[in-house]
């Protein structure tokens, strides 16, 4: 897949006819066909550490399932084995005040509390916000979060997206218990391309579970967009973890837009896939607006993760924190770019940033570069990283106390994970980070 160039693979006429497959409204196609226009005036990014000009477009096609609107009629034994595979990763119908699943590009499991529904909260597929929410789609799809004019990437995204869900909760509802949404590729899946979009009204609160996993002997190409909206005085928090299958090319962009007195919390856990591309970021747009990020990660064997995660200030009083930790071992490498950025004007602003890793092994890399960009006074910022490999002595202790060196490798890891994992603020979410953790020290 990597060798494939994709030069002019991306026509206009796909564009418009994947449009025409979903039976999308013509502001929509319009949209896909300006987003088409950004994507061919922008350049591939270039940054210091990831090549992205290879990723494998020459074989797209819209007629690939994954791009079909609706069903497309899973035999039972498929949909059983699927829904068998990520029942784990799934929390209970009582812990849940909804659950979105998609099994390829069919929707396999979709319930939402209907007081919840009756206060006006939505839980929808995206081809069915397209018909049944369209103006929330109009004022906030790629409008602010997410836009094509931001990259290549965040274009390619625009002409092409196909799926996803839609959250949307109205001024003054919280939702008391988490909304989960989880992704199954199949084999077949080769292009995934689903979009992600949450709105808080003013007032609101919502807490989001997302989850995406797949069957290992397919290659694909996912690259997915998350868009969280969080109005005046909202809180969203969003947990979300992927394991995808080793021959993935992995990107996914995630981007907040707070106003005055917003918060979000992310927390995010990358796991999966060959070669990973992860930002996620939040701009501070309102006074009082905060953020907190947490990234783990583990890699292992030769797999590859750029990782990226920024916070934009430009509310006054703004707050922001980011924190991260990840785990190597095998020849895995990882590339760490934590950014705050405090632009004029937002005075009394407040961001920090540390980084951890710890490597298992000789061969592993990471590669942490924290930076703070400050252009006013009257401000508080800091950043800091650390990277090393286990300690010996440690090691050495534990085993004294009986463990084998497995046992106290393991042991020394999930210790190392434990305070991040410990504020992940939905239990769904922490154990299920906490599984693959343990997947991983097998």
């Amino acid at each position: 897949m990597a060798d494939v160039s994709t030069q002019a693979a991306i026509t206009r006429e796909q564009v418009a006819a994947l449009s025409e497959m979903r039976r999308e409204p013509g502001w929509l196609r319009e949209r896909r066909l300006q987003a088409w226009e950004a994507f061919e005036r922008h350049e591939w990014p270039r940054g210091r550490w990831t090549r992205l000009d290879d990723l494998p477009l020459a074989g797209y096609s819209v007629n690939s399932k994954a791009q079909a609107n609706g069903n497309v009629g899973l035999s039972p034994a498929t949909r059983e084995a699927a829904l068998e595979a990520v029942n784990p990763f799934l929390g209970g119908e009582q812990e849940l005040a909804g659950v979105l699943v998609h099994v390829g590009s069919e929707v396999a499991r979709h319930t939402l509390d209907e007081a919840l529904a009756r206060q006006g909260v939505l839980l929808l597929e995206m081809d069915q916000a397209v018909h049944e929410a369209e103006a929330i789609l109009k004022e906030y799809f790629m409008t602010r979060a997410v836009t094509p004019d931001q990259g290549k990437l965040e274009a390619l995204h625009g002409a092409l997206w196909a799926g996803g869900r839609l959250i949307y909760v109205p001024q003054g509802v919280e939702v008391q218990l988490p909304i989960q949404l989880f992704q199954h590729a199949l084999d077949g899946d080769a292009y995934l391309f689903p979009h992600t979009l949450v709105v808080a009204e003013p007032n609101s609160r919502v807490t989001v579970v997302e989850g995406a996993t797949s069957q290992d002997s397919q290659e694909r190409l996912h690259l997915g967009v998350v868009e969280v909206i969080v109005r005046q005085g909202a809180s969203v928090t969003f947990a979300t973890f992927q394991d995808w299958g080793r021959q993935t090319t992995n990107i996914t962009l995630r981007r907040a837009w707070l106003e005055q007195d917003a918060q979000v919390h992310w927390s995010v856990g990358e796991f999966g896939g060959q070669r990973t591309i992860s930002r996620f970021e939040t701009r501070l747009d309102g006074q009082g607006s905060q953020a907190r990020h947490l990234l783990v990660f583990f890699g292992n064997g030769d797999q590859y993760m750029d990782l990226f995660t920024f916070v934009d200030h430009w509310g006054r009083m703004s707050q922001a924190e980011m924190l991260g930790r990840g785990v190597l071992t095998d020849r895995a490498r990882s590339i760490y770019q934590g950014k705050s950025y405090i632009r004029r004007g937002a005075k009394g602003a407040d961001s920090q940033q540390h980084e951890d890793n710890l490597l298992l092994s000789a061969e592993a890399r990471a590669d942490a570069e924290p930076s703070v960009y400050v252009d006013e006074d009257d401000v508080k910022a800091g950043h800091g990283a650390t990277s090393g490999q286990v300690d010996e002595e440690q090691v050495f202790y534990l085993r004294s106390r009986g463990l084998t060196e497995k046992q106290a490798i393991g042991m020394i890891v999930q210790g190392f994970f434990d305070p991040l994992l410990q504020e992940i603020p939905v239990e769904a979410a922490r154990e299920s980070v906490a599984r693959l953790i343990a997947k991983r020290l097998e």
